[in-house]
């Protein structure tokens, strides 16, 4: 399996070994969510819901455990990751099946938790807290970010909790909603929907077409305190001196930035002392074009 270290497609040598997985046995040829649950599993971030057959169980709805599994191995890469040992919630003991993902969700920044003191691990996540959490996972926990301020969804008004994050999952082309004009905020959200969220949120796949994406940033790695020369590539963009923007997160100065060309980029970027390890979204503002690399580059 191979696992990439930053959003986008993952890359393929003549010496890679390929592994021929089984189809799950649960999920038919006909269903739409099919495309998104099949590179879910090619990119290693689930392996279904059951073995023998392989099952994944598309019409259940996912639990906030599992999907801080599919979430963190969405933004680390896999289960290559440190985390806290001592547990954040009470009702989320070491000994939870879930333990080292809800953890790592807590040290990301993605979740506080259902209250101040508990997870909810066994409740079922709403699509409205699932907005929360695929646009935290593209852009970063603590990321801000701008919305069109009249209401894509006649069930989600500008006062409801969860407006920006579900604004942007539309403007951003993660969903459509439930219906024509609606969105079903309080709906829980099924493990096939949750394959199409993650995929197009966390890997730039099954977006629409012609949606701006950065599609590379290289180099991809840093240290802190290093200064480092990026060249960033982006598709169906539209880069221009003077109106581009690079955004790659805390903890990273960029400066002497150049466009070459409207899918191509250069900048300088200075990495704090303090900056913390882990990964950082790229993102390319250009007027109101957005393009993301989702944890493309990362500070080691």
């Amino acid at each position: 399996m191979l696992f990439r270290s930053g959003g986008g497609s993952i890359t393929g040598t003549a010496s890679d070994i390929t592994t021929i997985l089984p189809a799950f046995s649960d999920v038919n040829v006909s269903d739409g969510f099919l495309p998104a649950i099949d590179v879910l599993r090619e990119y290693g971030i689930t392996s279904g819901c059951g073995a023998a057959p392989p099952m994944y169980c598309p019409s259940a709805n996912i639990t906030r455990g599992q999907m801080a599994v599919f979430v963190v191995r969405s933004v680390m890469g896999g289960d290559n990751f440190s985390f806290t040992t001592t547990p954040y919630f009470t009702d989320v003991p070491s000994t939870n099946a879930y333990f080292p993902w809800i953890q790592a969700m807590r040290d990301l920044n993605i979740t506080a938790g259902c209250t101040t003191t508990r997870y909810c691990p066994d409740d079922s996540v709403t699509r409205d807290q699932m907005a929360v959490f695929v646009i935290r996972d593209r852009l970063g926990a603590n990321t801000a970010f701008s919305v069109p301020q009249s209401p894509y969804f006649s069930d989600v008004p500008s006062s409801n909790s969860y407006f920006n994050w579900i604004q942007k999952m539309k403007q951003i082309g993660i969903t459509a909603g439930c219906g024509q004009t609606t969105y079903c905020p309080n709906d829980p959200v099924t493990r096939e929907q949750m394959a199409a969220f993650i995929m197009r949120g966390a890997f730039n796949q099954l977006l629409p077409a012609n949606t701006p994406v950065v599609a590379s940033i290289s180099p991809a790695t840093a240290s802190p305190g290093q200064m480092v020369a990026v060249t960033v590539t982006g598709q169906n963009t539209n880069f221009a001196n003077g109106v581009t923007h690079l955004n790659t997160g805390a903890g990273i100065t960029v400066s002497n930035l150049n466009v070459s060309n409207a899918t191509t980029l250069t900048a300088q970027l200075v990495i704090d002392v303090g900056a913390v390890l882990g990964p950082r979204s790229v993102t390319v503002l250009t007027g109101s074009e957005e393009a993301t690399l989702p944890n493309g580059f990362l500070i080691q």
